[in-house]
């Protein structure tokens, strides 16, 4: 494989090769730190060599994951073509190789959920996240990816969020060969699929319902399809109750025109020139208010804090007598 940074280059060094396995090694009750990579060194009589490192522990992260890719593409090299026919069995069995050689590791549970913490840390999540996805990089270009677009970032995100997420149930696995978080990284990988067709028919139908309404726009009125006439008849025989109903299908019908965009006469050119930011804030607006506050009726209140406390009043009072006794 080829090695482009200067850390890289100095892993074909044996000395390295050894520090670095051995902080490996150390991380799983050490943590991911400068002191596990020093303490490596000092166990193998190499203190000098620490120098070496010019970015410290993550010259270590970076070499456990270009070992990583190492390993997977060599399994996958010895696979038939014929048993993986498509791109998505290619990258699910890519992703498998890459939870099982994280789980064959001395003490893995330890290790990975000392990665993971590692990762948490502010300063450290843009460079796990580099590492992550450079990682699925490799995944996607030995399952045969040749996406040059957008889908090139969002196929490999979505890769590395299903692998970081299998790597949070692996830490919980007690199953023989981490079975478990293989059965529950196939879920996620399906979960993911049938989100991509929801996707896809959601934006196929959409054209269709734009030209529909576009067609209908003469006859598109919600007080109209409702009964209009019946209303102002109504209300010219004095039931005042129905200008209520009148201003509110009113309303209704001036927010579906601006939603689809349906041109009426007079229309305020301001208005429909801001038709997009609008539409975009009003979704988010409904999306945001409508979640917590669905969540906000349903959470549970299981349980309350109980402490022991005294009422006092919040004047200081005192008990006084009359100089004359009255």
């Amino acid at each position: 494989m080829e090695h482009t940074t200067d850390a890289s280059h100095s892993f074909e060094s044996r000395e390295v090769r050894r520090i670095s396995d051995e902080a490996i090694s150390l991380m799983s009750h050490m943590g991911v730190s400068d002191e596990t990579l020093r303490e490596a060194c000092k166990r193998l009589g190499l203190e000098n060599s620490f120098c070496k490192f010019h970015r410290g522990i993550h010259d270590v992260l970076e070499y456990f994951h270009e070992e990583l890719i190492e390993s997977v593409t060599r399994s996958f090299q010895n696979k038939s073509p014929d048993e993986l026919p498509r791109v998505r069995d290619k990258v699910g069995y890519l992703l498998e190789l890459c939870i099982l050689y994280n789980a064959s590791l001395p003490n893995s549970k330890q290790l990975v959920k000392s990665m993971l913490s590692f990762a948490l840390l502010p300063h450290n999540t843009c460079f796990f996240a580099s590492l992550v996805f450079k990682v699925m990089d490799a995944v996607w270009h030995l399952a045969g990816d040749s996406a040059t677009n957008f889908s090139y970032y969002t196929k490999r995100w979505t890769a590395g969020s299903v692998y970081i997420s299998s790597l949070v149930y692996l830490v919980q696995d007690s199953s023989e060969n981490a079975s478990e978080t293989l059965s529950f990284m196939s879920r996620r990988i399906e979960a993911v699929l049938a989100l991509h067709k929801l996707k896809n028919s959601v934006k196929g139908m959409l054209p269709r319902v734009f030209k529909a309404v576009s067609m209908a726009r003469l006859d598109f009125s919600l007080p109209r399809l409702l009964g209009h006439n019946s209303l102002h008849k109504e209300k010219e025989n004095g039931a005042g109750r129905f200008k209520f109903v009148e201003k509110s299908l009113s309303l209704v019908d001036g927010i579906i025109s601006f939603i689809f965009r349906i041109e009426k006469k007079g229309e305020n050119e301001a208005l429909k020139a801001s038709w997009g930011p609008l539409l975009v804030g009003l979704v988010v607006v409904v999306a945001f208010f409508g979640f917590f506050g669905v969540w906000a009726a349903t959470a549970p209140l299981d349980g309350a804090v109980i402490a022991p406390g005294e009422v006092v009043s919040s004047l200081n009072r005192q008990v006084v007598q009359h100089l004359e006794g009255a």
